[in-house]
């Protein structure tokens, strides 16, 4: 019985621990004149590079997210932006002014508002309307769309460990090679929107902290993929190490 009570105490008092660690940060994106709507707000761990929570600012540009700085990191993102990284809260300022990213995508300087949308389990960029995708082609948008991450030809969604490409909400089979060649030479045009699934649900099956790209295309495109072998595909495997 007293070992018992003991446990007890040790596990409340770790608990209470982690809550006290955990800061409640509040801040402002902006461009330096407008706010920044749809602003991606990551939490990172220091040791994994594992996603461990994550948001969007809201109509005003504004955000909140608790974060325990002596286990985790910030990363801000925005589309034609660069990101901005925080290890430290004393580094992070109430205003966030985001910088235009040099990099062009095809002939089109990224300049355009991105449309982000937050769902329970998933990121959604829509670009069926985006000055993004003219001229362009699916695996050059990916480079823009918040959360992924492309090194070389390979595809990566930040804080995974790895990634599994879905198009039109179905599982493609297509080897790693194949889907570099695919998403070279899909139009970006052709893209409805871009789902980011983070927190895949049972109905997918995925290994250890995975998560899910899925490509919607739009309604005219779906004709050319049923052709296409519908089953599970692993893009990347082991950590990611940096950003």
């Amino acid at each position: 019985m007293k070992i018992q009570i003991i446990a007890s105490l040790l596990m409340i008092e770790s608990m209470f621990s982690t809550t006290l660690a955990q800061t409640i940060i509040k801040g402002h994106v902006t461009d330096g004149k407008l706010p920044l709507v749809g602003a991606v707000i990551t939490c990172l761990d220091k040791q994994s590079n594992q996603l461990t929570r994550g948001g969007i600012t809201d109509k005003d540009g504004n955000f909140n997210i608790n974060v325990d700085w002596n286990k985790e990191w910030i990363r801000v993102s925005y589309v034609g932006y660069k990101s901005r990284d925080f290890w430290e809260q004393k580094h992070l300022s109430d205003t966030i002014r985001m910088d235009i990213e040099n990099t062009q995508l095809g002939e089109v300087t990224v300049q355009a508002k991105s449309i982000v949308t937050q769902k329970e389990d998933r990121l959604v960029f829509h670009v069926a309307n985006s000055l993004l995708t003219k001229g362009n082609n699916a695996m050059q948008l990916l480079r823009f769309t918040p959360m992924m991450k492309i090194e070389g030809n390979q595809v990566n969604i930040l804080g995974k460990n790895g990634m599994q490409l879905y198009i039109n909400s179905k599982k493609s089979s297509l080897s790693a090679t194949a889907i570099q060649g695919y998403l070279q030479s899909l139009p970006a045009e052709k893209i409805n929107r871009i789902e980011i699934i983070t927190t895949p649900g049972s109905e997918y099956r995925t290994g250890i902290n995975e998560g899910i790209l899925n490509i919607i295309l739009k309604k005219d495109e779906t004709q050319g993929l049923k052709s296409l072998p519908l089953q599970e595909v692993n893009i990347v495997q082991g950590s990611m190490k940096a950003y």
